[in-house]
């Protein structure tokens, strides 16, 4: 845009000539908004990756929460068999 308006200061020229540095400015400016656009679209995709480990994580946190609430209680060998079915249904859900 300096450049453009830069056209105006000199008076020898025609104002029909700040087009050219309007269109190179234009050019930069949809240059920027596509790479911006692209960065957008793998932000939202690793958003969305991080929010589903950090629910699973959650979901694994409250399971051994509630079975170690229980511990007193039950079997020694129930709980050791318990925390492999929850880890194992999390990777069978695709963690």
């Amino acid at each position: 845009m300096f450049n453009a308006f830069q056209v105006l200061s000199n008076p020898g020229n025609a104002p029909t000539q700040v087009t050219g540095g309007v269109a190179q400015a234009l050019i930069a400016t949809a240059s920027g908004l596509f790479v911006a656009m692209i960065g957008l679209v793998f932000f939202n995709g690793l958003h969305n990756r991080v929010r589903v480990v950090v629910h699973q994580l959650e979901t694994l946190k409250a399971a051994l929460v509630n079975r170690i609430a229980r511990a007193p209680h039950e079997h020694p060998r129930a709980l050791k068999d318990a925390p492999r079915a929850v880890v194992g249904k999390l990777v069978s859900q695709g963690a």
